[in-house]
């Protein structure tokens, strides 16, 4: 069911897993080295220096430390630079969120064949459109003008028996 059905977020899966392993937490205080994250506190210190709290889960296992580092980055805010690339179905993480593809290899492939798929969707759709017309009883002609398609292409599909000159 999808989460936006009871307005619960998309991450609450991963949420109720990390709340499942019940992972106990170590805190660290921090001299804060840039600027903090939106909505993270500072601690400012007698002698003027500033500092971050930070907490993380104490991970016993390898399942338990995975969780703990996408435990960090979904506190963090860098969750969304953890990607599947729609080409190869790799996981990998991105500094951009523009980023998409986790090499040049993939994104080229990806495009290449959408692009072949929108040629073959078009194609399909005007040998669809010259049998309708050929249905009209159009000659051979119009069917080439109304669907830019050349005499060859409407033989080798069956739309006409041979070429009219």
């Amino acid at each position: 069911m999808p989460y936006d059905d009871f307005g619960l977020s998309p991450y609450q899966g991963l949420v109720d897993t990390l709340t499942d392993l019940e992972l106990p937490a170590t805190y660290q205080c921090l001299p804060l080295v840039r600027r903090p994250r939106p909505g993270q506190a500072t601690l400012l210190s007698p002698d003027g220096r500033r500092w971050i709290a930070q907490s993380r889960p104490l991970a016993r296992t390898a399942k338990e430390r995975l969780y703990s580092i996408l435990a960090g980055a979904l506190i963090q805010g860098t969750l969304n630079h953890l990607k599947v690339c729609p080409q190869c179905k790799k996981y990998f993480v991105t500094k951009t969120l523009k980023r998409n593809f986790c090499s040049t290899k993939c994104k080229d492939g990806w495009h290449n064949r959408e692009r072949l798929n929108l040629m073959q969707r078009n194609r399909e759709q005007k040998l669809n459109r010259a049998r309708e017309l050929k249905q009209e009883g159009k000659s051979v002609q119009v069917i080439m003008a109304k669907t830019e398609l050349g005499k060859r292409t409407l033989k080798k599909a069956g739309i006409t028996e041979e070429f009219s000159r």
